[in-house]
C-alpha cells in the first residue's frame, strides 16, 4: 500500500471509530469524458483540490475518452502524483492514448467488463502525429507508471512503441491495447466492476457518501496549439464583427475563455488565425454556439492544412 493510501485508510478508520465525528468521510467523484485537453486538466485539478480539503477523502476519476492532448495528460498526471489523497480510476468505456496515461497515474484502476485501455485507435488519438523525441519521452513515462505497479513496464511502453513484442498481447508493428480481462490478468487493472458502487464495495467503502464534483464552465473555450513557425493572432468572427482573443506564440498552446454574455447560445461564429508578419490566414467553418462549447484547433506549419474539431462539455 502506498503511503498516501495508508494515511487515508487510517483517517477513514479513525473518523468511523469516533462516536461523534464532526464530518463523515466522503469519496469525491469526477468525470473525464471526451478528449483530454486543458479543459479536462482544469476539471481534474479542481476535483483534486476539493478532495484534498474533504474529511478523510479519496477521489474516483471516471474515464471515457478516445485520447487527446498528451501535454494536457502529463499535467494531469503531475497533479495526481502530487495529490494528498488517493486517486482511483474507473474506466467505463475506453481510455486510449492520452487518457490511458492519465488512468495509469491512479493508485488503482478498475474497469467495466467491456472497457479497454491502451493505444486504441492511434491514428485518431494523435499518437502517430508526435515527433520521435516526444514519443520516446512518452514511452519512458508510460513505462514508469506501469513499473510502479510492480509489473512489466513493457506493457506501458508498448502503448506508444510499436517495436515492442509481448507474447499473447501484441506482435511487432502493433500497439498495446488491453481488454478488461487482459488488464486484470496482467495487473494493469485491479478488478472488473460494473459501476461506481461496485468499485466502492471493492475498496471496503460500500456505505460512504459520494459527492460528484462538476466543472465550473464560464462560457465558450477556444484551445489553440500553434505548430507554425510564426506567432498567430486569434479572432472570433460573428456576422460583421471581429473580436481579437489574443496571440499564440510559435510552438506553444493557449486556451481562451469567452464569457457567455459575448457568445450566446444559437449564435454562429468562425475562428480566424492570422500568421503575424505574413498574409497567411485560415478560418474554421461556421460553428453554432452551445452552452459549454469547446473548440480545439491545431495551427500547422502549412497554415492551410490546420485542423480543428469541437464538442460540447457536459
Amino acid at each position: 500500500m502506498s503511503p498516501r493510501l495508508a494515511v487515508t485508510a487510517l483517517v477513514l478508520a479513525a473518523v468511523s471509530a469516533t462516536e461523534a465525528p464532526a464530518q463523515d468521510p466522503v469519496v469525491y467523484h469526477v468525470h473525464l469524458r471526451g478528449p483530454v485537453g486543458l479543459d479536462a486538466m482544469r476539471v481534474v485539478e479542481r476535483a483534486l483540490h476539493v478532495a484534498a480539503e474533504g474529511p478523510g477523502s479519496a477521489l474516483v476519476l471516471e474515464i471515457q475518452s478516445p485520447g487527446g492532448r498528451f501535454d494536457a495528460a502529463q499535467l494531469i498526471v503531475a497533479d495526481i502524483d502530487a495529490a494528498d489523497v488517493p486517486v482511483y480510476v474507473l474506466v467505463t468505456d475506453n481510455a486510449w492514448g492520452a487518457a490511458a496515461l492519465v488512468a495509469l497515474a491512479g493508485d488503482s484502476v478498475f474497469m467495466r467488463p467491456d472497457a479497454s485501455i491502451g493505444a486504441g485507435m492511434s491514428q485518431e488519438n494523435g499518437l502517430r502525429d508526435l515527433p520521435l523525441p516526444a514519443r520516446r519521452a512518452l514511452r519512458a513515462k508510460f513505462g514508469a507508471l506501469v513499473r510502479r505497479r510492480g509489473i512489466d513496464p513493457r506493457l506501458g511502453e508498448g502503448m506508444v512503441d510499436d517495436q515492442i513484442v509481448i507474447p499473447e498481447i501484441v506482435t511487432e508493428g502493433g500497439l498495446v491495447t488491453l481488454s478488461t480481462e487482459d488488464a486484470v490478468r496482467t495487473g494493469i487493472a485491479a478488478a472488473a466492476v460494473q459501476d461506481l458502487g461496485e468499485l466502492l464495495s471493492q475498496l471496503g467503502l460500500p456505505e460512504i457518501e459520494v459527492v460528484t464534483v462538476g466543472p465550473q464552465w464560464t462560457g465558450t473555450v477556444v484551445e489553440v496549439t500553434n505548430r507554425n513557425w510564426r506567432d498567430v493572432a486569434i479572432y472570433i468572427l460573428r456576422s460583421s464583427a471581429r473580436f481579437r482573443l489574443g496571440t499564440v506564440t510559435s510552438m506553444n498552446s493557449q486556451q481562451f475563455e469567452i464569457p457567455g454574455g459575448l457568445l450566446v447560445p444559437g449564435a454562429v461564429v468562425r475562428v480566424l488565425a492570422e500568421a503575424i508578419g505574413s498574409s497567411e490566414r485560415v478560418t474554421t467553418e461556421d460553428i453554432r454556439v452551445e452552452h459549454g462549447l469547446v473548440i480545439q484547433w491545431v495551427i500547422e506549419h502549412a497554415i492551410s492544412q490546420s485542423n480543428y474539431f469541437y464538442y460540447v462539455r457536459e
